[in-house]
């Protein structure tokens, strides 16, 4: 959604062309958003989802195996959500899953607590091929993690732009063009905004 931002974070930090990278520029998000047509439904807002039903049944018809967590069906995935997020920034996903699973009365709030206190668990092999395919020994690949953070406001973004839309993108909102997800996260004011270029 912001295209801009991407390219940002590229012009300072990448390394490899970015000639086949799928970006959106601001005026294609608009058009997309607005004069696209496509209404965006979202078919697991009205089902009464009951995950470990699920689970069996995928398990007894097909054959299917669990894979051990909320996007853990791929490697890379899994070491974003269980090694990256938690390591680099404090940010465990795990909440989301659990929180819905909650709110929908699949567990208690303590029985989600419990999961939560357990640390995420990820493979060493799968930390050693993400190190493989990035390129990293593992001297490299510690310095890296342990770079200085940095904040979305030092670069340039989309976020004033959609601020400054905010009623234009509330209507997007409201004809279901945009889901309220997005316009919570973008169009809000926030204490800190990006530099619009």
């Amino acid at each position: 959604m912001d295209g801009g931002y991407v390219r940002s974070v590229h012009a300072k930090f990448g390394r490899l062309p970015m000639k086949t990278y799928p970006g959106m520029d601001f005026a294609q998000f608009v058009r997309w958003a607005a004069f696209s047509g496509i209404k965006r439904v979202r078919p697991l807002y009205w089902l009464d989802y009951d995950k470990e039903a699920t689970k069996r049944f995928l398990s007894d018809t097909y054959g299917w195996e669990w894979y051990g967590g909320h996007h853990l069906e791929n490697r890379f995935t899994a070491f974003y959500h269980s090694y990256f997020l938690p390591r680099r920034w404090g940010i465990d996903m795990r909440i989301l899953g659990y929180s819905g699973m909650v709110r929908s009365r699949q567990l208690t709030r303590a029985e989600a607590e419990a999961e939560m206190a357990k640390p995420p668990h990820l493979d060493d092999e799968v930390l050693d091929l993400v190190k493989k395919r990035l390129g990293f020994d593992a001297d490299e690949f510690d310095r890296v993690m342990a770079l200085p953070k940095h904040h979305y406001s030092e670069f340039r973004t989309y976020k004033r732009r959609f601020e400054l839309l905010r009623p234009f993108f509330w209507a997007l909102y409201k004809m279901d063009r945009v889901p309220k997800s997005f316009y919570v996260k973008f169009c809000q004011r926030s204490p800190v905004v990006g530099r619009d270029r």
